[in-house]
């Protein structure tokens, strides 16, 4: 009570401040296989998820690998937001996603279900071309609303 909605986020989301003001969880790294034809350690990747919310919009913003290990706890964040944050306009940022499996396609058409009962709206960033692929592949291209950037997701007139 009282805190304000970045508190709140963090407390709901056990999420972490960045440096540039924005949330993270942390352990949420994920090793991830070097390019083809490269040798050595394992990178990194930075964290999967950062929320934010900007007015009335909330942002998640993703990274990497979108998969089997990763999406159950993206499908948890978006149904907390929805549920428990009562997010009526979520964006969903894709543009650092290098991966996308059917989990993870699972958690965003979860999310668009859950938001469309309650009249809400989900804009979905769209990934690089090799990640964005799966969206025409299934359909859902003509299903979700996607964007090609950011800022005109977030600026996107209400449908």
């Amino acid at each position: 009570r009282g805190a304000g909605p970045a508190v709140r986020l963090a407390e709901t989301f056990d999420l972490k401040p960045q440096g540039d003001g924005r949330l993270s969880r942390p352990g949420s790294e994920r090793i991830s296989h070097l390019p083809v034809g490269q040798t050595g350690e394992t990178a990194r990747m930075e964290p999967v998820t950062m929320i934010e919310q900007l007015g009335d919009a909330y942002v998640v913003t993703l990274r990497g690998e979108i998969d089997a290990y990763t999406a159950p706890a993206l499908r948890l964040d978006l149904r907390r937001l929805i549920e428990d944050e009562g997010a009526l306009a979520l964006v969903i940022d894709l543009t650092a996603v290098t991966f996308l499996d059917s989990t993870a396609l699972g958690a965003l058409v979860g999310a668009l279900r859950r938001l469309r009962e309650r009249n809400g709206r989900l804009r979905i960033v769209r990934p690089q071309a090799a990640a964005a692929r799966i969206f025409e592949l299934t359909g859902l291209d003509t299903v979700l609303e996607l964007y090609p950037e950011r800022d005109a997701a977030l600026n996107a007139e209400s449908g």
